[in-house]
């Protein structure tokens, strides 16, 4: 993770090590004592920084770094891989209009969803009613690529469901294309649950 997007963190004791990108699951066998200068980070910044943590006894992997763990000694070494090139912000263009901004962000954004497509032979969207999936969707329907849509319903409320909204926006631009909509309820949700850790392991 290069950019520290997805937090991973790690804590080490005289039995070993413990890691995850949830600071939940280290919590649950372990009592931790609050990190005062994270918790003032947190109330000024809104954020906690670098390797800092809201415990004291547990780190969090900076961005752009991996570590290699010692099995046999306990020892850990950390290095960085990647950090952003500071040259590179002086090859952006010199926009003079709002329209040249609004032309080149649509390009990156093209660009962006070509590259993590063309390898893939069978793919779909999970789409709501925000933003980000709906994007996705009119880029690739631009593309004249006929994906697959799904929507997850997990609750009777109406508040909850975000399906309707989904597909007025989608038959916008494609008034035939459908939704493949799957409604979880509680016994789904427990039943799948062993799947769930699984492959959230695997991934």
């Amino acid at each position: 993770d290069r950019l520290g997007e997805k937090p991973f963190f790690y804590y080490i004791n005289e039995i070993g090590i413990e890691c995850s990108s949830c600071l939940r699951s280290i919590c649950v066998n372990n009592q931790f004592e609050i990190n005062e200068i994270a918790k003032d980070m947190y109330v000024n910044y809104g954020f906690i920084y670098d390797s800092s943590c809201i415990f004291k006894e547990v780190n969090k992997l900076q961005a752009g770094h991996y570590f290699i763990y010692d099995l046999k000694t306990n020892i850990i070494k950390i290095e960085k891989y990647w950090d952003i090139d500071g040259t590179g912000f002086k090859k952006y263009p010199k926009f003079t209009t709002e329209e040249d901004i609004i032309d080149y962000i649509d390009k990156l954004l093209e660009n962006s969803i070509k590259l993590r497509i063309e390898n893939l032979d069978k793919f779909g969207v999970a789409i709501s009613s925000g933003t980000d999936g709906f994007t996705l969707f009119s880029y690739l329907n631009q593309m004249g690529k006929n994906i697959p849509l799904f929507n997850i319903i997990s609750s009777k409320k109406t508040q909850f469901n975000e399906y309707p909204d989904a597909l007025l926006h989608v038959q916008k631009l494609d008034k035939n294309k459908q939704i493949n909509a799957k409604y979880l309820d509680e016994n789904d949700l427990f039943n799948g649950i062993e799947n769930y850790f699984k492959y959230s392991i695997i991934l």
